[in-house]
């Protein structure tokens, strides 16, 4: 090298996700819905369903359709493998394990719990846990509206994968 000239840096790679969904195929995925006070649970009406569908380069079109007694309510997000939407969460949870810590601008705990990983969040008006299976999908999802007295906790489950 000559004078003046600056060694050649080192790259660190981008970050990479834990886990992404096929690029080959769609993917169905369908929760049901229960309710109560965070340590039982009882089955309610409604559920929730996804629809991910690769779209180009590491990117997946993921439709949701939230189910309730008062209709189905759908949206649909282009996300990244880190399960962003153009640099930003745009579906909390992700529908599938990510390794970030870091969701919808919450710092969770992680912790590894008979065979899943789990995310754990609280302060005074929520807690927030969602847990992903050994391939990658998201088990459960529970979420406490503390400020509620009778059945704070709605937890959607994992019921099958088409």
């Amino acid at each position: 090298m000559g004078q003046g000239a600056s060694p050649p840096r080192a790259t660190s790679p981008a970050p990479r996700p834990a886990f992404t969904p096929p690029a080959d195929r769609v993917v169905e995925l369908r929760y049901g819905k229960e309710v109560g006070d965070g340590k039982r649970f009882a089955v309610a009406v409604g559920g929730l369903r996804y629809r991910i569908a690769p779209q180009s380069s590491g990117r997946w079109a993921v439709t949701e359709v939230v189910e309730d007694p008062r209709g189905d309510e759908e949206a649909t997000y282009l996300l990244d493998g880190l399960g962003l939407q153009e640099g930003e969460d745009a579906l909390l949870p992700p529908v599938w394990h990510t390794g970030r810590q870091e969701m919808g601008g919450l710092e969770l705990e992680r912790s590894d719990q008979g065979g899943l990983i789990v995310y754990r969040y609280q302060d005074e008006e929520m807690r927030l846990e969602i847990a992903y299976r050994p391939d990658g999908w998201m088990a459960y999802y529970v979420y406490c509206d503390l400020a509620k007295k009778a059945n704070p906790c709605v937890r959607y489950t994992l019921k099958e994968v088409r």
